[in-house]
C-alpha cells in the first residue's frame, strides 16, 4: 500500500512538473497552484518519514525517487513564479 501512495506522488510531481513547464497559462496555474504546492509538501514529507523509519527496500527506493521528482516538480514552481 505505500508503494502505490509514493508511485502516484511520483506519477503527480513528475505530470505536474512538466504541465507548468510546457502549458504556462498564468490565470489557470494560479487557480491550481495551491493543490500543487500542498501536494508537493505532503509528497515530499511522506517519503521523508518513509526512509526515517526504515521501510522496506523498494518502498525507500520509490521515496527517494519521489524525492527528487518532487524537488524537481518544486523547482520548477518557483522558476515559473519568480
Amino acid at each position: 500500500m505505500k508503494n502505490l501512495f509514493v508511485i502516484f506522488f511520483i506519477i503527480f510531481n513528475a505530470w505536474n512538473a512538466f504541465d507548468i513547464y510546457t502549458n504556462y497559462a498564468h490565470d489557470e496555474i494560479i487557480s491550481l497552484l495551491s493543490i500543487r504546492i500542498m501536494v508537493f509538501v505532503i509528497s515530499f514529507v511522506l517519503s521523508v518519514i518513509y526512509i526515517i523509519v526504515r521501510s522496506p527496500k523498494s518502498t525507500v527506493i520509490l521515496s527517494i525517487i519521489n524525492i527528487i521528482v518532487a524537488l524537481i516538480h518544486g523547482y520548477m514552481i518557483l522558476v515559473t513564479y519568480l
